[in-house]
């Protein structure tokens, strides 16, 4: 059978996978189909990424061995933390987020995303319980003076119901912004099973971003990491620095930075596979 035109832009999306080994399981945060990356039994991760021109592919630390069907591939020589973990993959010196799973805002950008089990995951997995649900809402703040978002989660028996409920303001970690909770900390599902083990009071959580800044006010510092700077922000460079040859080391108003953090709200091992 010929491949169809669908599957051939998969492909080259890098959405086209082999058979991972029998005892690697998908990630469970991996787009449907996904095989890659995968888990091992002692938490070891495989990845295989589609990038037939490139000429050097990494994630995190770990450099990837090009195959002679064009797909770069790895497996970590140790065990990852149990929970869940940002990545994202190194092409050519560019990183992006893996096709192959969901994306998550961290670090001050939209990353890939891995999930290592974790022997307690049973409290923040879906059960048949009674489930609240989680709204977005959007307000507009005096202190700011622009319209914002913000994901409110309100507890079984608050929709029509007169009850009175506390309200706990929630916030995301470093880098991270509103859908942190909502998205990779699964703060509804934490919260209706707490809520149904009679372990938590039902009450409402607003999850707002404190990535804020009054009018006039440098928002800078939460600027995504990996942007390319305005030229406006950086000084002409003095006359024998422009132009020819650069010696050691980087050359003027190179475009460059950090991570804005690794620090993130929620559950288990949560961080971000070094680059």
């Amino acid at each position: 059978m010929k491949p169809t035109p669908l599957v051939l832009a998969l492909c080259a999306a890098g959405l086209c996978w082999g058979q991972a080994p029998a005892d690697c399981k998908p990630n469970p945060l991996n787009v449907p189909e996904a095989k890659y990356p995968c888990i091992f039994p002692d938490n070891r991760v495989m990845y295989r990424v589609i990038a037939s021109n490139a000429q050097a592919v990494r994630v995190g630390n770990l450099n990837l061995t090009k195959g002679p069907d064009d797909v770069w591939s790895g497996t970590t020589a140790q065990p990852a933390v149990e929970g869940f973990h940002y990545y994202g993959v190194n092409i050519d010196g560019a990183t992006v987020a893996d096709p192959a799973t969901r994306t998550y805002f961290g670090s001050g950008w939209w990353n890939a995303g891995i999930e290592i089990p974790a022997p307690d995951q049973e409290f923040y997995q879906p059960k048949e319980v009674p489930r609240g649900r989680v709204s977005e809402q959007w307000y507009f703040s005096k202190v700011t003076g622009k319209w914002r978002r913000c994901f409110v989660y309100t507890p079984p028996g608050y929709d029509g119901g007169k009850n009175k409920y506390p309200v706990f303001y929630l916030l995301h970690g470093w880098g991270e912004d509103e859908t942190a909770w909502f998205n990779q900390g699964r703060v509804d599902y934490i919260m209706d099973n707490l809520i149904a083990d009679k372990k938590a009071k039902p009450m409402i959580i607003v999850m707002d971003n404190l990535n804020a800044v009054k009018p006039g006010d440098s928002a800078t510092i939460f600027a995504g990491r990996g942007l390319v700077p305005d030229p406006s922000d950086h000084p002409a460079p003095p006359p024998a620095a422009r132009g020819g040859a650069a010696g050691p080391g980087r050359g003027p108003g190179a475009p460059g930075g950090a991570p804005a953090g690794q620090g993130a709200a929620g559950r288990g091992g949560r961080g971000m596979l070094s680059n």
